[in-house]
Formats: C-alpha cells, structure tokens, sequence
C-alpha cells in the first residue's frame, strides 16, 4: 500500500474495477435493447439517481474513507456509483427473462411449498392485508435495500477492513450469480402465479412478470449484509438485523417469493460468501467445503423444482430437507468464517 494512502481509503479498491464490469455489462444491454427494439436501460430518471446517489453515499463514504490522494477519489467515486448503475441494468435484466424464458416452474415449487400444510406467502400477506402499517414498514424496509450495503461499507471504511473483497462488490457477485441461476430455475412468484387470488395486491401482482424469484436476491443481499457486521459495534448490527427482518418478511408478504426462495438463498449466500473470501488460499477447507455445499444444495433443490426428483410424496421429507437446507449453510458459513478468523490471526486454515 502507497504510504499517501490511508487504510480506510484502501477499503474501496476493487470498486474501480466493479465499476468497470457494471460499466460494461450496462454496455451490453444498451446495444442487445437496440437491437431488439426494447426499452433501453438509459432513462433520464437514471441520471437523476446517480447524482442523487453521489450526494447520498459520496459524504459518508468519504468521511469514513479520509481520501489523501487523487486516486483515493476515485475510488471513493466508484464505490459511489457501482450499485446505481448496477441497479440501472436490472429492469434489462428482469425484461430479459421474460423475453426468452416462457416457460416458468412455479407449479413445481407451489407444491414444494404446500407441504409444509399451508402457503407461508399466503399466511404472510394476509397478515399484511390486515396491518397495512406494519406493511408499509416492512416494504420501505424492503425498498431501502441498499442501505445496509452502504452502512456496512461505511464501517468497512472506518475500520480500514474489509471482509473479503468488500460489501459493495459482494452485492454486484450476488446479482451476477442470481441472474443465470433466474434461467435454470425461472419462476414468477406467488402474487404473479395466483393473481386476484393471492391474499395482497401489490406491484407484483401485475405484469409484466420477470422470471426472478429463485433465490431471492433481496434475502441473499440483507442476508449477507448482517453477516457483512461480524465485529462491528452493536447498533449496527441491530440496524442490519432489523431490516433485514423487514426485507425478508416482504419477500414473503407482498408475493415477490415462495419460501423455497428464501431457503434457496441460504445455499446461495455460502456460495457467494466463499468465493469472496479472498482472506483464505481457494483450497483451503474451510473455502472450498463451503463451496461445494452451497453448489450441492442448489443443485439439489434445482432438481426437485424442475420436477427431476419429486418429495414431495413422502411425509416430512421436504421440511425437513429445507430445515437441513439452512442448518448446513449456516454451519459452513460459521466454519468459513472461523477459517478466515484463523487465517488473519496466523494460523493454519483447516487446522
């Protein structure tokens, strides 16, 4: 590290080079939206965002990041701006399903879902339906999902560390992961999938309707955000929990995911979490165990939404896989993270 820079400064390195695949990918979408003739991602509401994002994000992150350099700056601005843009490309993204996946397997997980003897997105948004107010909260917090991201990345900068590669560009390698995994696993949602029937109207139960519900990304991001605060004070902690709570209740009442979803993300977020633990040399147990368990669980619960293995005959076994489901991923996350603790401490990951 350059003596004229700080550690807190340090903290966004990689941003610049998220930045640049955002960039990039945005590129993308603009040319295949003009060559198909569909709605671009560049909307003048966008410009507005990113600036008004620059001035959200720029004052907290370059108060806790002290840049010394020109190029501190720059990282400090790209760290601003990878979550907006990236946010501009995900209308692309969910037309984009839409475009090439007719085909959806929602009926699959209904049934996976109704083994547990009801609709757990039924139950919640009746309980929306009659607490509007408490929905209300729940979706704002549902809405803000940016925030903790943003939080935890204040901290990271506060400190001078950061876990892994860093909150933000962790939340761009959940996106980027979710996206080919909406194409093997297409599915609408409840609210789309049952319409006039689903208990609460919301903006989901309109088209058009994006194949993106497994695994939901907004579980995996505020997932990841609580697990972004290992060592951090305790108001911090508590304010990622308690959106997170928010956020995921939301996914459920507003009928934007089964919970299968939800349960998906489990797997999903061990996955991301050891590829981005960068602390650890990638064969280290702890990293690549923590791998093969998320990709093994994905795999396995792909195999049972596209109807390949059905079991949903015998009594039990699903609830009981999905208890299984989120006991294993949070027990390799916790071995993950002990392994990193390890590492950084000087000691023999695996050991």
């Amino acid at each position: 590290m350059s003596a004229s820079r700080t550690n807190q400064a340090a903290v966004f390195d990689l941003c610049p080079l998220f930045l640049l695949l955002v960039l990039g990918t945005l590129g993308i979408a603009w040319v295949e939206s003009v060559l198909n003739g569909v709605a671009s991602p560049f909307k003048a509401s966008s410009v507005s965002a990113l600036v008004l994002s620059l001035a959200i994000f720029g004052v907290p992150f370059a108060a806790a990041a002290k840049p010394a350099s020109p190029r501190d700056w720059g990282n400090i601005i790209a760290a601003c701006l990878i979550l907006p843009i990236g946010n501009m490309i995900m209308p692309w993204a969910n037309d984009q399903t839409i475009r090439t996946l007719p085909n959806v397997f929602d009926s699959q997980v209904v049934a996976l879902d109704a083994t547990l003897g009801f609709q757990p997105s039924f139950a919640v948004g009746v309980l929306f339906s009659r607490y509007p107010a408490f929905a209300a909260i729940c979706s704002a917090m549902y809405g803000a999902v940016l925030f903790p991201a943003a939080l935890v990345a204040c901290v990271e900068a506060l400190q001078g560390r950061r876990r892994g590669i860093g909150a933000l560009p962790t939340f761009l390698v959940i996106a980027g992961l979710g996206f080919p995994i909406y194409h093997l696993l297409p599915a609408i949602g409840p609210a789309a999938w049952f319409g006039a029937a689903f208990p609460f109207e919301t903006e989901f139960s309109h088209p058009p309707f994006p194949r993106n519900a497994i695994p939901s990304l907004h579980t995996a991001w505020v997932v990841m955000a609580v697990l972004c605060t290992r060592g951090m004070s305790l108001p911090i902690r508590l304010t990622a929990g308690i959106l997170a709570a928010g956020t995921i209740i939301t996914t459920l009442g507003s009928g934007a995911h089964y919970l299968l979803d939800l349960v998906l993300a489990g797997p999903f977020v061990l996955l991301v979490r050891a590829l981005c633990a960068v602390e650890l040399p990638i064969m280290a147990r702890e990293r690549i165990g923590a791998c093969l368990a998320g990709v093994g669980l994905l795999v396995a619960w792909g195999l049972a939404v596209r109807g390949i293995v059905d079991g949903t005959g015998v009594p039990g076994a699903v609830p009981a896989a999905m208890l299984a489901t989120v006991v294993l991923s949070v027990w390799w996350e916790r071995r993950l993270a002990r392994g990193e603790a390890g590492f950084d401490a000087g000691l023999t990951p695996g050991g």
